[in-house]
């Protein structure tokens, strides 16, 4: 009886008809994987087609049976209600996963990821005036600058204005929510509330007899100020705030003593300081609500004269930084396998980073370490082969070094752009001259770079801990992804 059964099998073609079927369909399968790898379709067309594959079966199985044997067949009773019923139930199926998102992606968690901020860029003279009562001034400040005062309002709208733009089109990718004021009142309760320096000015108004009670009450004032205006925002744009950068611009003419440092005595030119400080809002352990002021500053210097950078790209880039640190991070991972010259895989060692996120190779790192003398010259060997690649690419194309400059932040003076090829050649030769004695000398963990292998990817998917990017351009052609490269937030 099993025999007839099998026979019979046979002879209507089925297992033929199910390897086809199965071969097929993983083709199938395989090539819209492959599709949503390399173009960055969402990964439910996968999962849609599997279940598609596999849901069929049962009309395959039953068109097989009855119709895979040589010559015609008639249409059966089975076939009348079972292809029609399978197909109903495909049909049912799709629409409720349709209806109830059981085929979308899974909307990404971000309960521990910072990715709502309110920005405030703001320049005003009661500022100015509390920052030179501070300390940090005094004892700073007044050493190499006279005359401390706040932009004029056209020229901090125009940097507002120029920065808003260009820091929400660097993170339209990256499902980042930044909010800024829209109305005066709104810029009236920021400069109040938000200001590094608010504490000093409250303290300079308050009476002096008891410093600790003053120095409580005006911590719990600034704090329900700050309460007050992260309650405001999150209202006003229906997202809970998760933190508020506050940019203090200031602006001062330089002392001589400045001026010689800067190697300029012109009286043409003033200095910025640009100041920024990060507020946190946040639930305490007793269910409290409370506001940390002061989790992170960072204070840069531009000249008014500066021919690479303005003061509104400082602002802009300061911001990124900022945004970028807190929403991913620095290093997200590194590259795990190429697929092929413009696609790899990433193992991730930040989860939070998003589909669609721009990535970095900030350059090729060389490590090199005590107790592995082996590796230690293997490692110094391709940093030097490497530096030659660099090295014959800039000889052949001398009018490319200002891009080191102008993409990937170098500092190399107008006056060395020229020299820098020679000089970068006699690097890579004094360490090719003294490599054994740098390994025979070789104390402790050592690194070295070569920035100029940068390239960006875009992230396409994520797979559990595994990122599949596309390499979307490089600063230089001899960029290409390796193995171990460390892959940052762009």
């Amino acid at each position: 009886m099993k025999k007839t059964f099998l026979k019979n099998l046979l002879d209507r073609r089925i297992p033929q008809i199910l390897g086809s079927y199965f071969v097929g369909a993983t083709t199938l399968i395989f090539f819209i994987d492959w599709l949503v790898a390399k173009y960055g379709f969402s990964e439910y067309y996968t999962s849609l087609a599997l279940f598609g594959l596999i849901s069929i079966l049962p009309s395959v199985l039953i068109l097989a049976y009855f119709h895979g044997a040589p010559g015609k067949d008639e249409w059966t009773k089975v076939e009348k209600f079972g292809v029609p019923l399978n197909i109903f139930f495909i049909a049912i199926a799709l629409f409720s996963g349709y209806r109830f998102n059981l085929w979308q992606e899974e909307a990404p968690d971000h309960s521990k990821v910072y990715d709502a901020f309110l920005v405030h860029i703001e320049s005003n003279e009661e500022e100015a005036n509390d920052f030179k009562s501070t300390a940090q001034y005094i004892s700073n400040g007044d050493t190499y600058t006279d005359s401390l005062y706040h932009l004029d309002t056209t020229e901090l709208q125009e940097i507002r204005e120029y920065v808003n733009v260009a820091l929400k089109k660097e993170f339209m990718h990256h499902d980042l929510d930044i909010y800024y004021l829209e109305t005066k009142e709104e810029d009236e309760m920021l400069n109040k509330s938000a200001s590094s320096n608010y504490l000093w000015e409250i303290w300079g108004k308050s009476s002096k007899t008891d410093v600790e009670n003053q120095y409580d009450s005006t911590l719990t004032l600034l704090d329900e100020n700050n309460k007050s205006l992260f309650k405001y925002f999150t209202k006003k744009n229906n997202k809970h705030i998760d933190l508020l950068l506050n940019v203090s611009i200031y602006e001062a003419n330089p002392k001589n003593k400045t001026k010689m440092m800067l190697m300029d005595m012109s009286d043409d030119y003033t200095i910025y300081a640009i100041e920024i400080v990060a507020y946190k809002y946040y639930i305490g352990i007793d269910g409290e609500p409370g506001v940390d002021f002061h989790i992170d500053t960072g204070i840069e210097m531009l000249t008014s004269n500066d021919e690479d950078e303005t003061l509104e790209d400082l602002v802009l880039n300061m911001l990124i930084n900022k945004l970028s640190s807190y929403s991913f991070g620095g290093n997200i991972g590194e590259v795990n396998s190429i697929l092929d010259s413009n696609l790899v895989t990433i193992k991730l060692t930040n989860l939070d980073v998003m589909k669609g996120s721009n990535l970095i190779c900030i350059g090729r790192g060389y490590e090199y370490y005590e107790g592995n003398l082996q590796a230690a010259r293997k490692s110094l060997n391709t940093y030097i082969s490497d530096g030659m690649i660099i090295y014959d690419y800039f000889v052949k194309n001398p009018d490319k070094v200002q891009l080191l400059n102008e993409k990937l932040d170098f500092d190399i003076l107008p006056g060395a752009i020229d020299e820098y090829t020679n000089d970068f050649k006699e690097d890579i030769d004094s360490i090719k001259l003294n490599i054994d004695s740098t390994i025979d000398n070789l104390k402790g963990e050592y690194r070295l770079d070569h920035e100029q292998f940068a390239y960006y990817l875009k992230i396409l998917n994520i797979q559990d801990s595994i990122a599949t990017a596309k390499i979307t351009g490089s600063v230089f052609p001899f960029a290409y992804p390796q193995i171990g490269d460390e892959i940052n937030i762009k």
